[in-house]
């Protein structure tokens, strides 16, 4: 996967971030129409990322999320800027519950989860905000976050036997 900033990620494979694929597609001229979804999930990879770095700490892991949310952002107005119309913008899982999590200390997964709840708090902010720079778009926000709690805390509901082993 990618992180929401420029350049690339996760050496060698080169792979272009977020913002890249957006600049990217956008300098193809593409014909926007009014009907087109738009989905711009990023965010996840950024936060892991920081958690994973030497000398990690809950405030560095918590600004990789806030830096998360306002690369999504300016790719989200970079589309609309452009033409397009209809988004779908899902937050984060609860981090501190990826599996990677499991091996982390509990500074790692304090500032996993604390980065997660802030991006989930802030993206509603960050959707006014754009809803205002751009009266007519739509902005769905997809709660991955919700719905894995949901998913853990009720897994037959889902048809999920067990929650807990990678």
């Amino acid at each position: 996967g990618a992180t929401t900033a420029t350049g690339t990620f996760s050496p060698p494979l080169d792979l272009m971030n977020v913002r890249n694929q957006v600049d990217t597609f956008l300098a193809g001229d593409p014909t926007f129409k009014d009907d087109q979804l738009y989905t711009v999930w990023g965010g996840g990879n950024d936060v892991r990322a920081a958690a994973m770095a030497d000398n990690a700490t809950a405030a560095t892991i918590e600004a990789a999320g806030a830096a998360a949310l306002a690369n999504t952002k300016a790719s989200i107005a970079a589309l609309a800027e452009k033409g397009a119309k209809q988004f779908l913008w899902p937050n984060l899982p609860p981090m501190e519950k990826i599996p990677e999590a499991a091996d982390m200390t509990d500074v790692q997964k304090a500032g996993l989860k604390k980065a997660a709840e802030k991006f989930r708090d802030d993206q509603e902010d960050a959707v006014e905000m754009l809803d205002d720079m751009f009266p007519n778009i739509t902005i769905c926000v997809l709660d991955v976050h919700g719905t894995f709690l949901d998913i853990v805390a009720n897994p037959g509901n889902y048809g999920i036997t067990n929650t807990k082993d990678n």
